[in-house]
Parts: structure tokens; C-alpha cells; sequence
């Protein structure tokens, strides 16, 4: 039983015990063949007095404990009340942090994809920068001065809805970083098997792409490479990463060499002296691949340095630096 309960039991049993033993008292009083009637007229009225006081002074007081009672519960209510009021209130708080730190690592994870595409594009970023590609000025940012006065409902409301603003930007945001991530990244190996360099450090073009007077028959024939006149036994290289598909003699070409960068490149080196790499073999750019020579339908020694996109000849010309194009 609680105090308020366990008083209000105790006054009303007080009350009761009181009225018995004013009843016992005035009884015997009233009983005592020895009293003068004259004494037992004076007790009597004082006896009932005092009774009605007391019983009086009981209901009162009892009156006053229910009173005290019925406001400790309706206070009690209100406890619980707002302690339910206050649970709430935390598990919403809980729950937006929990969202935050969420959103932060999203963020986080962005940051991360930013880098990575700053690194495959060779761009540096500035000093003292945060997170970039997040424009204009957020108008409805969050003010202390103006959430103070907002009730706590709005304000978590509020920031739901920042949250979820950020939430969707921020998905977005990955989704075109992951886009342009894959599309530089397909730029940048199309680049790195893209042929950018000359097939020797010396020489000089002797024969260009295209239609030319045959050197043996006299007749108008198609020229589907360059031929770069050096020095036999010249360094040979590839000019690009990618993987050797033949090595060895083929009718007119001689000692050929012919590699695959990928994406339907293709780069072909003929009239070799030697082959110093064998099909199979994976090359990078500059790798020596063999060396000059006049093997094959040749007129001296020189090499027949050849590009084809997807089994189409292209002007090989079109592919050596510009400094060695123009000799």
C-alpha cells in the first residue's frame, strides 16, 4: 500500500477506535448507580462535546488526506504521462542520430569516390577543401536562433526532412560520381592501349599510309602502314600495353610481330630481324618487341609499323608523337 493509501487507512481507523471509546466512556458514565445525577449531567454534555470534536476533527482531517490523495494520483498521471512523452522524444532523437551517422558515411563514402576519380583524372584538388561538386547556398539551413522558439515536434520534423533532402541528393550525387567514374575509367584504358608513341627512338618515315607507286611492280598499290627506315638491329618497341597474338615469319611481312591492346586495337611490326617476344605474352608500352631488319618484300632495312581498328588499317602516322610525324 502507498503512504497516501496506508494515512488514509490509519485516520479512518482512528475515527472508528475514537467513537468506541467515547461510546465505552459516556456508557460506564452513564452506568455508575454512584454518581450523583448532578455530577452526571455535567459529564454527559462534556463527553458528547468532546465526541463531536473529535469526530469532527477526524472527518476533517480525513477529508483533507483524500484531498491530498486524489491530487498525489492525478500528479502521478502526469508523470507517467510525460515520461512517455519523454521516452518518445529519445527514441526520435536516437533515431535522427542514427540516420546522421548514416548520412555521414554516405558522405564519407563519396568523399572516397570523389578521390578516386580526381586520381584517375589526374586532377589534383585544391588544399583545404572538403568535399567538392556540392553547390549554392543552402537558404533553409538550420538557425539557433530560429529553432530555439520551434517546438520540439517541428523541429524533429524539420530536421527529418533535411535529413531526407540530403538522403536523396546525396544518392544522386553517387550515382552520377559512379557514372563519370566508369566513363573515365574506360577513357583511361582506352588511352593506355591506345598506340602514342614511335616503334623505334631513331629513324625516319621512308613510306606513308595510303595510295603509293609499288617499289617492285611500278603499278598504284594501298599502303596499309608506315614504313620508318633505322638502322639494322634497332630497337623495336610496342606503343602500347597489350598482349602478343603472333611472333614469327608470315609470307611478305617477314618476322612479324603483331600485338592486341584491346577495345579492337591492334598494332602490327614486320620485317624484323629477330622476334624477342612470344604469342601469349603480355607487353607494356615501350617493352622491346624486336628489332629492325629487311626480312620479308623489303627493299632495305626499315619497318613496317601498322594500327587497325577493328581489322580496319588506320594511318599509323596518326599515332606517333608529332615531333616524329613531321620528319
Amino acid at each position: 500500500m502507498r503512504p497516501v493509501e496506508d494515512g488514509l487507512f490509519i485516520n479512518e481507523k482512528m475515527e472508528v477506535y475514537m467513537l468506541e471509546i467515547m461510546s465505552k466512556i459516556r456508557s460506564h458514565l452513564m452506568n455508575r448507580s454512584a454518581m450523583p445525577d448532578i455530577l452526571r449531567q455535567i459529564i454527559t454534555p462534556a463527553v458528547v462535546l468532546v465526541t463531536a470534536v473529535v469526530v469532527y476533527a477526524g472527518t476533517w482531517y480525513c477529508a483533507d488526506v483524500r484531498d491530498i490523495y486524489a491530487r498525489s494520483r492525478i500528479q502521478q498521471g502526469e508523470i507517467v504521462r510525460l515520461k512517455a512523452g519523454v521516452e518518445k522524444k529519445d527514441s526520435q532523437l536516437r533515431l535522427l542520430s542514427m540516420r546522421l551517422k548514416m548520412l555521414n558515411r554516405k558522405m564519407a563514402e563519396l568523399s572516397d569516390l570523389e578521390t578516386r576519380i580526381r586520381t584517375v583524372a589526374g586532377v589534383t584538388p585544391e588544399k583545404h577543401t572538403g568535399f567538392s561538386g556540392v553547390g549554392g547556398e543552402m537558404t533553409d539551413a538550420i538557425d539557433p536562433v530560429r529553432t530555439a522558439a520551434i517546438h520540439y515536434d517541428d523541429l524533429a520534423r524539420y530536421l527529418d526532412t533535411q535529413i531526407d533532402r540530403l538522403q536523396i541528393t546525396s544518392a544522386h550525387k553517387s550515382e552520377s560520381l559512379k557514372e563519370l567514374l566508369n566513363i573515365l575509367q574506360t577513357e583511361k584504358e582506352i588511352l593506355s592501349v591506345m598506340p602514342s608513341i614511335s616503334p623505334v627512338e631513331g629513324g625516319s618515315i621512308s613510306s606513308g599510309f595510303g595510295y603509293r607507286k609499288s617499289p617492285f611492280s611500278g603499278k598504284r598499290e594501298f599502303h596499309t602502314g608506315i614504313d620508318i627506315a633505322d638502322g639494322i638491329g634497332a630497337g623495336v618497341r610496342a606503343t602500347a600495353d597489350g598482349v602478343v597474338t603472333f611472333s614469327g615469319r608470315r609470307g611478305t611481312f617477314g618476322n612479324l610481330v603483331v600485338i592486341d591492346h584491346g577495345h579492337g586495337i591492334v598494332s602490327m611490326y614486320g620485317h624484323l630481324s629477330k622476334c624477342i617476344v612470344e604469342q601469349g605474352e603480355k607487353v607494356i608500352k615501350g617493352q622491346a618487341v624486336g628489332a629492325v631488319g629487311s626480312t620479308g618484300r623489303s627493299t632495305g632495312p626499315h619497318i613496317h609499323y601498322e594500327v587497325r581498328f577493328n581489322g580496319i588499317p588506320m594511318d599509323a602516322g596518326k599515332y606517333l608523337p608529332e615531333h616524329f610525324a613531321k620528319r
